[in-house]
């Protein structure tokens, strides 16, 4: 493994494992307050993100790196709602705006593009072609974007 594979597999053990102590903690915390479980929400979002790109990164065939990009757009498409939601809790200026309504409308954008993730071999908008890249050691995913996954950035940056 090179250097390179070993500081970006160190980095993913890092933030899976940092993911994970703050979520218990969070959980642990004996003081409740209105943002801890969207803060615990957006640490399992991390976590299945990062947990899919090193799976993804240590997976030897194409069906299985393809599985776990796949189980990765769970954590790539609710991150964005899930830190969008924290810092308003956090910051306490969810009380005037955001009905659960409007809670729940934020997530049809990123549940959409889940289920697109998961049947991209019919219509190809979240990536138009995948094949696997051997330069770095760890042999990841070279994708092809398609219109769907620029949407998706748009949308959640």
């Amino acid at each position: 493994m090179s250097w390179a594979a070993s500081i970006i597999t160190i980095l993913l053990l890092i933030s899976i494992t940092s993911s994970v102590l703050l979520g218990v903690g969070t959980y642990l915390s004996p003081r409740k307050e209105g943002w801890h479980n969207f803060f615990i929400f957006l640490l399992i979002c991390v976590f299945v993100w990062c947990v899919g790109t090193l799976l993804e990164l240590a997976s030897t065939t194409f069906e299985i790196k393809l599985f776990w990009l796949k189980i990765q757009y769970f954590g790539i498409s609710f991150t964005p709602v899930a830190f969008f939601l924290f810092a308003v809790h956090f910051s306490r200026v969810s009380r005037n705006i955001f009905t659960p309504r409007l809670r729940l409308l934020i997530f049809v954008f990123p549940l959409i593009t889940c289920l697109l993730a998961f049947s991209n071999e019919f219509h190809n908008l979240i990536w138009e072609s995948a094949i696997i890249q051997q330069k770095t050691g760890l042999s990841p995913l070279l994708l092809t974007r398609g219109a769907w996954f620029w949407a998706h950035g748009a949308y959640s940056y």
